[in-house]
């Protein structure tokens, strides 16, 4: 995957509502994930980031417009984990780029 081909790049949101915590030892830099458009009331154009069924958290919403609209295009978009740092706070420990595939 390329930088030609990246959607988007930055931290992902949520971690402590979903299934983070479980899988937390299991997501390694270079590994990709899925991510899904998902029903959200508070976000319409949410989008998901998943490992396996377990969803790990969220594009933030200030910044998934983009993203959601290729996958509502049918656009196949893969997410490739960046950084992984358990030892920092929420908003800076899970960092991703988003290709399109």
């Amino acid at each position: 995957m390329t930088k030609a081909n990246m959607v988007w790049r930055g931290a992902v949101t949520g971690l402590s509502y979903y299934d983070y915590g479980a899988i937390i030892h299991r997501l390694k830099v270079g590994e990709a994930l899925q991510i899904s458009p998902v029903e959200n009331i508070y976000d319409p154009k949410a989008v998901g980031i998943f490992y396996g069924e377990n969803q790990v958290g969220w594009v933030p919403k200030s910044q998934n417009s983009e993203v959601r609209s290729l996958l509502d295009q049918g656009e196949t978009l893969t997410a490739v984990i960046t950084n992984h740092d358990p030892t920092r706070d929420f908003a800076s420990r899970l960092f991703i780029n988003i290709y399109r595939s």
